[in-house]
């Protein structure tokens, strides 16, 4: 038997008509990551007069699951492996619903979107919201068996961007008839405000005075990782002969640091390097940087892009359909081809030369994304979506209740 779940914070009033509407987000974890920062940043912006909410993590809570339960929201924390087999993370699931008693039961990343919906789905939940975050290159096995039962008792897929809507259309004839709506992601103003003046960073990295800083944020995850760090590196060591003096910082962490350290040895670029690993304090790197790379191979809606824009930094990212999309195709940043070092060298030397270029796109960029990306603007979104998702609901149940007595006339 599976232990009952740990929770943190307080537990929810009875229902009441005049009562908060409830919503239960189910995540694996809350980890430190894109979807799970996109959720504490909604929990801090969500009108607490119009609606309750309590997240439940399958595996474990973590850094974000924290500063949730700071805020006041319940976390419920299972501790199971959430594997394919896993009845026991259905059981407390379940519970946890029986529970809270939700309106709207939401969704995020692969595994707690099959075993959220399913329990939702038993527990007779009244409202479904799956989350769609990534591009995925190679479809789930289970997924077109799972969402031929899912997708029909799913009200609506929130998904980050048209490239996530299209990869995910594509990826199987259920998830091309579900309902969707695209929300793209809110950047977290509150993280960034930077603490610390520039010098003070730059003192911390040991830069050369004269030095421009480029800066590139993400997960670490292999030596040829979803972020591409690695085509970084290769780039630094293809900078045109009489480039600006740059530097970089590679910020993040994960298994593959050894093999991109190990590789910036190899091509004789470490000392123009610096890791300075995972860091909270993000906003005291981009307000430094005078450049941001972001040379990724796959993205679904990146948030380290879109708090490079926020902070007004000029971009140089790979061409791929969600980056095209977050910087306007090309408008709001640079632009190059994807699996190229020498593409991206050549797109540093120019911006790091080129300062008026620079301060226009970087201009655009802090624009675009602050009247398109704030976390106001996507909490408001969330909640009109679920609005008119309850209306729906109760509309239909309206509409089944009247036909009988006309049935019977």
């Amino acid at each position: 038997m599976s232990a009952p779940p740990a929770t943190l914070g307080t537990r929810p009033a009875s229902r009441s008509a005049d009562r908060p509407r409830r919503v239960l987000f189910v995540h694996g974890t809350l980890e430190i990551g894109g979807a799970e920062q996109v959720r504490l940043t909604l929990l801090e912006h969500l009108d607490r007069t119009r609606y309750q909410a309590a997240v439940c993590c399958l595996q474990a809570g973590g850094p974000i699951a924290r500063e949730v339960a700071a805020l006041g929201y319940p976390v419920h924390v299972l501790g199971h492996r959430a594997h394919a087999l896993s009845l026991p993370t259905l059981t407390s699931l379940r519970r946890v619903i029986r529970e809270w008693r939700p309106h709207i039961v939401q969704t995020s990343l692969p595994r707690a979107n099959y075993w959220g919906r399913i329990a939702a789905a038993l527990e007779s939940a009244p409202v479904v919201v799956v989350e769609e975050h990534s591009v995925r290159e190679n479809a789930d096995w289970a997924r077109p068996a799972l969402e031929r039962f899912l997708g029909p008792r799913t009200d609506c897929a929130l998904v980050v961007s048209n490239a996530v809507l299209r990869a995910v259309a594509g990826a199987d004839p259920a998830s091309a008839r579900r309902r969707s709506e695209v929300i793209p992601n809110p950047v977290n103003a509150r993280r960034l405000r930077p603490l610390r003046p520039p010098r003070e960073v730059r003192a911390e990295l040991d830069l050369p005075k004269r030095a421009r800083l480029v800066v590139h944020a993400g997960r670490m995850d292999g030596a040829r990782g979803l972020k591409g760090q690695d085509i970084l590196i290769q780039a630094i060591a293809q900078l045109p002969p009489g480039s600006p003096d740059m530097m970089f910082a590679l910020i993040g962490d994960g298994p593959g640091r050894p093999a991109l350290e190990s590789l910036a040895r190899e091509l004789g670029v470490s000392d123009r390097l610096r890791f300075p690993g995972w860091r909270r304090d993000i906003a005291d790197f981009l307000a430094a940087a005078d450049l941001f790379a972001f040379p990724s191979r796959r993205e679904g809606m990146p948030v380290a892009l879109m708090e490079a824009m926020w902070m007004g930094l000029p971009i140089i990212a790979s061409d791929l359909p969600a980056n095209r999309e977050v910087l306007q195709e090309g408008e709001c940043g640079r632009l190059v081809s994807p699996e190229s070092p020498a593409a991206l060298a050549a797109a540093l030397a120019e911006l790091a030369r080129d300062r008026e270029t620079a301060r226009g796109l970087a201009a655009r960029a802090c624009a675009h994304a602050r009247t398109h990306y704030s976390p106001e603007c996507y909490a408001r979104a969330v909640t009109d979506l679920w609005d008119r998702l309850l209306e729906e609901k109760q509309r239909d149940a309206s509409a089944r209740a009247v036909q009988p007595q006309e049935d019977s006339r």
